[in-house]
């Protein structure tokens, strides 16, 4: 089962696009569907990502100090 608080940050980014269960549901359909390659927070980011959220960093943010690049 997927845990809430390691997919809390994507849900939120969703901005009720779909239910919180929706959400767990399609991350778990992710996860299988990739035969368990993937963990839970980027099975997370791949749906978000599918929804239309934007994770993309532009080179011209970037910066030595972060750690999401």
């Amino acid at each position: 089962m997927v845990s809430s608080e390691e997919i809390e940050e994507y849900y939120k980014k969703l901005e009720g696009k779909l239910t919180r269960e929706d959400f767990k549901s399609k991350i778990e359909e992710k996860i299988t569907c990739m035969n368990g390659l993937c963990d839970i927070k980027t099975a997370a980011l791949l749906v978000a990502s599918e929804m239309g959220v934007n994770e993309a960093v532009k080179i011209k943010e970037m910066a030595i100090d972060r750690s999401n690049v």
